[in-house]
C-alpha cells in the first residue's frame, strides 16, 4: 500500500491518502469496543482500507465475500472498504440494474410493458438515492464498530465458533438493526424459521447474498439480547469460559448454564 499510518494501536494502510477524520473512527471504535470488552487488544495489528474490488479480493484472502463491507482475518488484521469504494458499489449495481432494464424483448413493445418499465425505473431511482444517503460517514463508522469489534473477539478467543455469537454481536455494537424485533419475528414466522439459523461454523454459514447476511446478522443480534436479557457483554463471560475448550459438546453444554435452557428451546421461546 502507497500510504501507512501508525496510530499506536493499529498501522493504517491505503492506496489514498489517509486523513484525520478516519483515525479519529477507528480510535472511536477501539474506546467503544474497550469498553464493552472491558479489556484492550493484546497486540498491534494492520488495518487495510481497499478502494476497489481488486484489492478487495486480494486482501481479503480466505475471507473474501464480494458484497462484504469489512472483513477480520485470523492474525486480526482488519479488511475493510473505503467509503467511497461503497458509494461507487452502489452506482455500478445502479447502472447495470438501469442497462438490463432498458434491453427491450423480441417483437413489438406493448404500452403496458413500457408502463412496467418505468415504474421499474422510477422505483430503482429512489432505491439509488435512498441507498446512498444511508451509506454516509455516519453508518460507515458503525460499519469500523462492528469490524472492530470482531478484531477484540479474534485476539481475545481466537476463534469464529459460534459464528453466530461473533455476528450478531458485532451487529449489536454496530447498531446494524434497521427493523423492528416485532417485524422481524412476523418474517421468521413467515419464513418457518428454525433454530438451525443459528450456525455454529463459519464454514456453514450461507452467505450467497446480502439480503439475507443483513437479515441473519439481524437475527442474531436480537437473539443475543433476548438470551441475556438486554444484557449482550454476558456474551463475553460465556465466551471467556468457552474459548477454553473450543467444542460443539462444551458449547451446548455451556449455553444452558449460562442462558438457562438448550438453543433450540430458547430459540422457539424467542419465536
Amino acid at each position: 500500500m502507497k500510504y501507512q499510518k501508525d496510530i499506536g494501536f493499529a498501522i493504517i494502510r491505503s492506496n489514498t491518502p489517509i486523513d484525520k477524520k478516519l483515525i479519529k473512527s477507528f480510535s472511536i471504535a477501539l474506546n467503544k469496543n474497550k469498553k464493552f470488552f472491558n479489556d484492550n487488544v493484546k497486540k498491534k495489528f494492520n488495518i487495510v482500507i481497499c478502494n476497489n474490488k481488486i484489492e478487495w479480493k486480494k486482501e481479503c484472502k480466505y475471507y473474501h465475500f464480494p458484497e462484504a463491507c469489512g472483513t477480520v482475518l485470523r492474525n486480526g488484521d482488519l479488511i475493510i472498504k473505503s467509503l467511497q469504494f461503497m458509494r461507487n458499489e452502489i452506482k455500478e449495481q445502479y447502472g447495470a440494474l438501469m442497462k438490463s432494464s432498458e434491453e427491450k424483448p423480441a417483437g413489438p413493445s406493448s404500452k403496458k410493458w413500457k408502463e412496467s418499465i418505468e415504474n421499474y425505473q422510477k422505483r430503482l431511482g429512489k432505491w439509488f438515492k435512498d441507498s446512498l444517503n444511508r451509506t454516509n460517514y455516519s453508518s460507515y463508522q458503525k460499519s469500523i464498530d462492528h469490524e472492530m469489534n470482531h478484531v477484540f473477539w479474534t485476539l481475545k478467543y481466537k476463534t469464529t465458533k459460534p459464528i453466530w455469537m461473533m455476528e450478531g454481536l458485532a451487529s449489536i455494537i454496530g447498531l446494524a438493526r434497521r427493523i423492528s424485533r416485532k417485524d422481524l419475528l412476523k418474517m421468521i414466522k413467515q419464513k418457518k424459521m428454525k433454530s438451525n439459523i443459528l450456525v455454529y461454523k463459519y464454514k456453514k454459514r450461507d452467505f450467497t447474498n446480502t439480503e439475507k447476511v443483513y437479515f441473519n446478522y439481524l437475527i442474531w443480534g436480537y437473539f443475543i439480547l433476548f438470551i441475556t436479557k438486554n444484557r449482550p457483554n454476558k456474551i463475553i463471560e460465556f465466551m471467556d469460559e468457552y474459548s477454553k475448550k473450543v467444542t460443539l459438546n462444551n458449547y451446548n453444554n455451556l449455553f444452558v448454564k449460562f442462558f438457562g435452557d438448550t438453543v433450540k428451546t430458547k430459540f422457539e421461546e424467542f419465536v
